[in-house]
């Protein structure tokens, strides 16, 4: 997002000039800036969340299913944003 602020700014400031873009729309383009900004002094971190469904038996519906209880098992992925997504690190 920080990259494309740049060329995101410019694009919105000349839009804005000529009648394309409202006041807001040019501050929200500004947002990656502080977006990256943010996340650099550690405020925000990206996290995600997988959730897996384990198939239930003897269900005929959905009533059925959330009487029974939806089986969610939690899980935390404790694996390194760089590692999962090397070409945002800036090791290589």
């Amino acid at each position: 997002m920080y990259r494309s602020y740049f060329t995101g700014i410019l694009i919105s400031r000349v839009s804005h000039f000529f009648g394309r873009r409202t006041d807001a729309q040019v501050k929200n383009s500004k947002s990656g800036k502080y977006q990256y900004r943010s996340f650099k002094q550690d405020i925000w971190r990206y996290k995600h969340l997988i959730a897996k469904r384990p198939p239930v038996e003897n269900v005929t519906s959905f009533e059925d299913y959330i009487k029974n209880g939806i089986p969610i098992t939690p899980y935390i992925d404790q694996e390194i944003l760089s590692d999962r997504f090397p070409i945002i690190s800036k090791k290589k």
